[in-house]
């Protein structure tokens, strides 16, 4: 059995981003997150620009037709796009931008983070 030899500089970049890692899921786990989100049809030529604080619990609801009108309607239920804000002020803001969007720049705003446009999964509990 060999000994461990004890690598001060090396060690200690390893703890600092533990202690880095574990601050940021403190962080994540005491902050409030807002949601802006998209979501399309199956075929995708509909789109849905929406935001909440609770992204997981709106999909599903979207998805089993518990809103009445456009995305009931239209079956708008896929998840492909989301951004994440600690302030709901912020999150209303952006889907305010974002629906003044025309079709083509939500388009590439898509394409940049999902090109395949396939089924997001919903962060849950706000992760």
């Amino acid at each position: 059995m060999t000994r461990q030899t004890f690598n001060f500089k090396k060690d200690r970049i390893f703890y600092f981003y533990v202690l880095i890692f574990i601050t940021n899921l403190i962080i994540m786990k005491t902050t409030k997150l807002y949601f802006t989100y998209m979501l399309s049809n199956y075929s995708n030529k509909l789109l849905y620009v929406g935001s909440s604080s609770n992204l997981s619990q709106r999909v599903h609801r979207h998805k089993i037709g518990y809103f009445e009108g456009h995305t009931k309607k239209y079956n708008i239920n896929r998840l492909i796009y989301f951004e994440t804000y600690t302030s709901i002020d912020e999150a209303i803001k952006r889907e305010q931008q974002i629906k003044s969007y025309n079709r083509s720049k939500k388009n590439k705003l898509i394409n940049k983070v999902n090109p395949q446009w396939r089924e997001l999964e919903a962060p849950l509990n706000n992760f």
